[in-house]
């Protein structure tokens, strides 16, 4: 039978109408096809504000009873009139506004009875609480995409008070945060406060009660009573009721969001909105603090790159030039736009084309890192050089760093110590060099004043003996020095040159480079006296270290950051479009959707959030780690009922389908843990052995006393680690090759070492013979926290 029959035989019963009028949450209003008045429940009346009995209603035109409702309407009322009066045989909906803030919402069918139209039926609904959830929602929803591409804590902060002061619930808002270096909790942004007030509230000071309130993290919503400071100021601004909900950063109170309102119930809505802003702020905050550190150490290496006197060339896979400091620009007298994309070969002087083209070759092989090429001024002048080269990352690619010193000084002494032997105007025209005067037949060495000084020595406590001056080089760069003058004695080099260490009078050792020539020979060709200079290399060496250390950071860096994006667009991308797609059903289907498929996508969007930030927490778990803001509080536990307890949990859950077995001693072992820390490397193991074994093998948890450790393990019969992952499987964002589309983020090992390291223990792994993996914790029975 067609719905419409349905209707006007079940109306046509009194008994039935009244039973049902009487009973549904749903305003009923039912008129016949002259517009008298069939039926109308109490519940229509109550939407309404009819204070009229139902029963006295019926028979009466249907137009009176709406010119009554119209006076109660925001809705202009000849637009509701309109859409009253425009009856068809077609269903319709109308939303109406209350002047009391409710919304309702009106839906027309059309009665039939034998295909003919027989009645009209009204059914309204409140919708107001469903309207206000909808928009705290979307506020929650689009703070969310805001804050997740600010870079400033201000801007931050901004938009988390427009979107707190955005309800109507709330009248005025501030935003504290806790001063790193006073510990007060500080008023950061207001609004809706009035200046008196705010000068109340400016600071709160650590002895203050309401600091140790804020700081336990515990969210207060409830009336301005007298117990609240500042409750006069209060009462005379009509404000009824006060929150405060904590700001955390991984369990750490950070700061507040606080308000105040002119009602005296707040809405769960409300409530709920608020919980989900500060914790939103909480990890932006937290964000926007690891992205400042990474842009200041940027900063740092820019300044270092621009500020070192040597010349710096960055170059790319094929040669050409990425970019240059400005010390190469000045000296070489051309631009940045000339430089950038100019081949390297053209900085050499064309008469040396070929060599240097043969030394470029070799620099982008990975065949050489030295040159002593000079480079060509624009100007045509000839710069001698000593360059070192170090392959590195530049915007993700492969690049080279050409660290090269000017030795023109050095160039014109030796030009000098050719016209002349006179040591002392050697010194002058090498000032800052050392001058040694080597006599090879009574193997004695003359050491100059400069020489002596570079090393911390006063001018008579070298006696200048041969064995003096080797015992004084470090022993890792004395065989390389030696073989140095001895080819240069045999006649294979033009020059004796070395860079090794030298030790200093306080123990410490320089960096030095020797430069010397045979002067002198006797008739039948034995070389006599070698001269030579001795230059404090030593701060050119911490410049390319520094340079070197900060090319390996960077590249460690943009690898991780690669695996970091690689892997957590992978795993956000299908909780989210799964979330996107069940908030566009809900959206979409609501009405036509039974209460157990609404529930059923409300759960899968729950679910989905679950394991975003879990994922998230791990994030900013391995960045507290990092920036050493890792805190451990350890307590006396019995270990065999703690881990007896996670795998009881662990055996209630639905997608735990393996048995797990727990072998452990009669007697009770008593350790010093941080539970929460402890508890998640166990669950991850656990977790980690049921993922990836197949449902018919058990996860086997053993706990055993080896001397003064205690030893947890995990057993699986899983898919195992692979050999070329062993070394790698502790690293963040690195997952087995083998895991196919089992999800997962490559954090929870490298959590589960750090945590186990700071309990002063380790964590291993090793191949089953009979397949599958064995995870170990080793802890001291004696816990040292780190």
């Amino acid at each position: 039978m067609p719905f419409e029959r349905f209707f006007h035989k079940f109306y046509s019963a009194d008994t039935n109408m009244n039973n049902l009028t009487d009973f549904l949450k749903t305003g009923i209003l039912y008129e016949n096809n002259s517009g008298k008045i069939i039926t109308v429940n109490q519940y229509f009346c109550d939407l309404f504000r009819i204070y009229l009995n139902p029963a006295g209603l019926v028979g009466k035109d249907s137009s009176l009873l709406i010119s009554i409702i119209s006076n109660f309407l925001i809705t202009t009322s000849e637009s509701f009139i309109s859409w009253f009066n425009k009856k068809d045989s077609s269903d319709s909906n109308f939303e109406i506004f209350i002047k009391d803030g409710s919304v309702l919402r009106c839906t027309y069918i059309p009665v039939r009875e034998r295909g003919r139209l027989a009645g009209h039926l009204w059914q309204v609904n409140n919708i107001t609480e469903e309207k206000k959830h909808d928009r705290y929602s979307r506020i929650q929803r689009e703070l969310g995409f805001s804050l997740s591409s600010v870079t400033s804590i201000d801007e931050a902060l901004r938009l988390v008070l427009n979107a707190v002061i955005s309800s109507e619930e709330i009248e005025g808002a501030g935003i504290y945060m806790v001063n790193s270096e006073t510990g007060n909790l500080d008023l950061m942004i207001s609004y809706g406060i009035s200046e008196k007030f705010r000068g109340l509230a400016q600071s709160i000071e650590p002895g203050d009660s309401k600091h140790k309130f804020i700081l336990d993290g515990k969210s207060f919503y409830g009336p301005c009573t007298d117990s609240i400071e500042g409750h006069g100021i209060l009462k005379q601004e009509s404000y009824k009721s006060t929150g405060v909900i904590p700001i955390k950063n991984n369990f750490r109170v950070t700061g507040s969001v606080n308000f105040v309102s002119v009602k005296t119930e707040l809405s769960n809505e409300l409530i709920w909105m608020l919980e989900s802003i500060a914790s939103q702020i909480g990890r932006a905050i937290s964000r926007i603090t690891v992205q400042n550190s990474l842009i200041q150490s940027q900063k740092n290496f820019i300044l270092l790159f621009e500020a070192i006197d040597e010349f710096v060339v960055i170059i790319d896979s094929c040669g050409k030039i990425i970019l240059t400091n400005p010390a190469i620009e000045e000296r070489l007298g051309l631009t940045t736009d000339e430089l950038r994309g100019m081949p390297l070969l053209k900085l050499f002087p064309p008469r040396m084309e070929n060599e240097s083209a043969v030394v470029v070759d070799k620099i982008l092989s990975g065949l050489t890192k030295k040159s002593n090429l000079p480079f060509y001024s624009k100007k045509g002048r000839e710069i001698p050089v000593e360059s070192s080269v170090v392959p590195g990352m530049w915007d993700h690619k492969s690049a080279f760093y050409t660290i090269s010193r000017d030795l023109s000084e050095r160039k014109e002494a030796a030009v000098q110590l050719k016209k002349s032997e006179d040591r002392w105007q050697f010194a002058l025209e090498n000032s800052g060099d050392g001058l040694w005067d080597w006599d090879l037949t009574t193997n004695m060495i003359y050491f100059s004043r400069q020489w002596k000084k570079i090393f911390g020595y006063e001018d008579n406590e070298i006696s200048g003996l041969y064995d003096e001056w080797i015992n004084k080089i470090h022993k890792d760069d004395l065989s390389n020095m030696l073989s140095e003058v001895e080819g240069h004695l045999k006649g294979d080099s033009s020059m004796y040159k070395s860079v090794h260490r030298m030790i200093c009078r306080d123990g410490s050792y320089r960096w030095v480079i020797d430069r010397g020539r045979i002067t002198s020979k006797s008739e039948s060709g034995v070389p006599e006296r070698i001269i030579g200079t001795t230059s404090d290399i030593n701060n050119m060496k911490d410049y390319e270290n520094l340079l070197t250390e900060s090319l390996q950071k960077e590249k460690e860096l943009n690898e991780l950051k690669s695996r970091f994006v690689s892997q957590t667009s992978h795993e956000f991308r299908t909780p989210l479009s799964t979330m996107i797609l069940s908030a566009e059903a809900l959206e979409t289907y609501y009405e036509q959707m039974t209460k157990k498929e609404r529930n059923e996508k409300i759960k899968k969007i729950k679910n989905n959030i679950i394991f975003l930030k879990g994922v998230i927490d791990k994030i900013l778990d391995i960045s507290h780690i990092n920036t050493g803001n890792l805190k451990i509080k350890p307590v006396a536990v019995e270990i065999c009922g703690f881990l007896d307890e996670i795998i009881k949990e662990n055996r209630a859950l639905p997608e735990i389908l393996n048995k797990i077995e727990f072998k452990k001693p009669k007697s009770k072992i008593f350790l010093h843990i941080d539970i929460h820390t402890m508890k998640g490397v166990v669950n991850n193991l656990i977790f980690n052995a049921c993922k990836y074994s197949q449902n018919s093998f058990p996860v086997i948890v053993k706990l055993s006393i080896k001397q003064k450790c205690v030893v947890i393990s995990v057993s699986d019969r899983g898919i195992g680690v692979p050999r070329e992952d062993s070394e790698k499987i502790f690293e963040p964002f690195h997952r087995g090759k083998n895991v196919g589309n089992i999800r997962g983020t490559g954090l929870g090992l490298t959590l589960s070492r750090e945590f186990v390291n700071a309990h002063g223990g380790e964590i291993t792994f090793a191949p089953r013979t009979e397949g599958g993996t064995t995870f170990f914790i080793t802890l001291p029975r004696k816990t040292v926290i780190t």
